[in-house]
């Protein structure tokens, strides 16, 4: 029997405890001799990244005893830290960021002993004499990035090349002869423009050969086919397709409107792979959907291959299985493969259960809508949804507008439980891939240039007076959600609209200033093509920063903070929270030791989600089904 109730009322299936029982994190993928490896965050063990083989029998163990965490920290953000030679597996251990090995009887050893150094990036070359790759030296208050190849008979370690601020994406050739990265300069982010290279590798000491392949564009994601060609993906086009280098020349392979490659803000990804019938199986990005793609090179022909997933990651092939990372709006997040021959599809591992009925599921809907200057912006709207329970007659729903981190990435149409756990609620949540957000091209990621904090703005604005006219929201309730960048538009939104009457904020940017002055190596110059150079533009600076305009702001907001968190130091929140408290208005602040920038731990995961929901349900004077534990919220009436 359904039940007309008030939105956020509704009894829903999934409690807090829901969204961290049997959750885990994927951590990149790695397949070869028939075996699939994989890193998996664990909630409950602290946060800590486990190693983990599945077998296509569905079997899995781990690799790695319980004191090793598997994580580099080269970039603040890392990525992929480990990989695979006949059977052996090198990784990086999170203590002392040193590289070990993995023998084939299980035994591990030490393979560097280099303080104050990180490394990532793991790659050997294919006759097993040498493990190529990034280093990152903290050994002074100036952090320098290099490559670096490990000889594996001796572990001795030699710096092959220097001199650029950043490396990234080393690759060697099946007949182990040559080398390519890319590399670039700040202030470009590797969005933005780098250098890709291709060099011999020397029996003796360093490279030779070093040759510029291609520049002034986002050349990433390089990769040798069978036959030692070199491949990578450039945005020259206005999208990242793929481009091949034979006899000094670049070709296309295949142009087409279509994202191939995707912003590294991480190491170790994998968009496409060679085939043994001389095709490139691909993932492929259109307005922020994912699909598989498979590309004939020579025919100059391309298929999009039929599947449910809507996002893609860590693309490889074992024999006639494509085998990859996937989630789609009902299936969370798993590993699963893709037969070539037969077109079947069969899931290995997931990384959560939902315990949902498929009615109980809310299946997002792609929105597009006006914004400034005659555009476009885009995102995706989870509606309310619980088979049990339907809105009073008279009544609008409460909205979540949720702004992704970045700024310069996007968000998938997939099956969020964060998400499921509002909408079974009577909440609707919208994911807003605002201007500047990855997936849509480079015209539209462009936009941000110069315009972070103005454009973005006008987005969340514009969305707003778009579910307002289609009569999707309560006015009165629309809330404002984001972490990190999308913290920031929660803020500016807070400060500069008037639109929103509620922000979570977790650990966003208040202070561009203070941000441009004291943030990691990777993004210290990020600020100057999004928002301008410092100290010269100090005044938009200023302008842009909504800890400078707290007399504007008028609305209650709930704070989330890592005390170790480098990205964005916690004094950041500290600031806002104050104001707020000074101004009086309502504002929570739930900080959380030895978390850093994105919440790991089980406990953290679970008191957040339950703290917002609390403060809503404060703020907007509703009584949730659920029993929450109290939080303090300064200021409350």
């Amino acid at each position: 029997m359904v039940t007309k109730s008030p939105y956020g009322t509704w009894k829903s299936p999934l409690s807090p405890d829901s969204l961290i029982q049997d959750s885990f994190r994927f951590s990149f993928m790695h397949v070869a001799n028939e075996r699939i490896l994989f890193g998996e965050g664990r909630p409950k063990e602290k946060g800590r990244t486990a190693l983990v083989e599945v077998g296509f029998n569905k079997k899995q163990k781990d690799l790695l005893p319980k004191e090793y965490n598997m994580r580099t920290q080269v970039h603040e953000y890392g990525g992929k830290s480990f990989t695979m030679h006949e059977n052996a597996v090198y990784f990086v251990n999170l203590k002392d960021q040193d590289i070990y090995k993995i023998e084939t009887d299980s035994t591990i050893h030490r393979i560097t002993k280099q303080e104050h150094f990180r490394f990532a990036d793991l790659c050997v070359s294919p006759d097993g004499r040498f493990l190529f790759c990034v280093a990152e030296s903290h050994e002074s208050k100036k952090v320098e990035n290099m490559l670096v190849r490990v000889c594996l008979s001796s572990n001795e370690i030699e710096i092959i090349a220097t001199g650029y601020d950043f490396y990234s994406s080393v690759v060697v050739s099946p007949d182990a002869k040559r080398i390519a990265w890319f590399s670039w300069n700040q202030p470009n982010m590797p969005w933005d423009e780098t250098e890709l290279f291709i060099a011999d590798i020397s029996d003796k000491k360093g490279l030779t050969n070093v040759t510029l392949v291609a520049t002034e564009a986002s050349c990433i994601h390089p990769q040798f086919s069978k036959d030692n060609t070199l491949y990578f993906i450039s945005d020259s086009s206005g999208y990242w397709n793929l481009y091949t280098y034979k006899e000094e020349t670049i070709h296309p392979v295949y142009p087409i409107d279509v994202e191939f490659g995707a912003p590294c803000w991480v190491f170790g990804m994998m968009r496409y792979v060679f085939l043994e019938t001389g095709h490139i199986a691909c993932i492929g990005t259109k307005k922020a959907v994912d699909s598989l793609y498979i590309i004939d090179p020579h025919s100059k022909k391309i298929v999009r291959i039929d599947t449910p997933f809507t996002q893609f990651s860590d693309l490889y092939v074992s024999n006639d299985l494509l085998v990859f990372h996937a989630a789609s709006p009902t299936q969370p997040s798993c590993i699963a493969t893709y037969n070539l021959k037969n077109k079947e599809i069969h899931v290995l591992k997931e990384f959560s259960s939902c315990p949902l009925d498929i009615e109980d599921i809310s299946i997002p809907v792609a929105i597009s809508f006006p914004t400034e200057g005659g555009k476009t912006a885009y995102g995706f709207y989870y509606p309310p949804t619980n088979k049990n329970y339907l809105g009073l007659d008279d009544e609008k729903p409460p909205v979540i507008v949720n702004c992704h981190g970045g700024p310069s990435s996007h968000v998938s149409p997939v099956l969020q439980m964060k998400h499921l756990f509002y909408t079974t609620r009577g909440f609707g949540v919208f994911e807003l891939n605002y201007s500047g957000s990855t997936g849509y091209g480079s015209e539209y990621r462009n936009r941000l240039k110069r315009n972070w904090g103005v454009v973005d703005l006008h987005d969340c604005e514009n969305l707003a007076r778009y579910l307002k006219k289609k009569g999707l929201v309560d006015p009165e309730k629309l809330i404002i959600k984001g972490g990190s960048a999308g913290g920031y538009s929660v803020l500016c939104a807070l400060t500069y609209l008037d639109s929103y009457k509620a922000g979570a904020c977790y650990y966003g940017v208040a202070d561009m200033e203070a941000l441009a002055k004291d943030t990691h190596k990777f993004e210290a110059k990020y600020l100057d093509l999004i928002v301008g150079s410092y100290p010269k533009d100090k005044k938009t600076y200023i302008e842009r920063s909504p800890i400078h305009h707290c007399e504007k702001l008028s609305c209650p907001i709930i704070f989330f903070q890592g005390t170790e968190d480098k990205c964005v130091p916690p004094e950041q929140s500290d600031m806002m929270v104050q104001a707020l408290r000074d101004k009086k208005i309502p504002v929570s602040y739930l900080l959380f030791k030895g978390e850093g920038h994105g919440f790991r731990m089980a406990e953290s995961i679970k008191a957040s989600i339950e703290a917002e929901l609390y403060f809503f349900s404060k703020i907007f004077n509703f009584t949730p089904a659920d029993k929450l534990k109290k939080i303090k919220i300064d200021n409350l009436p």
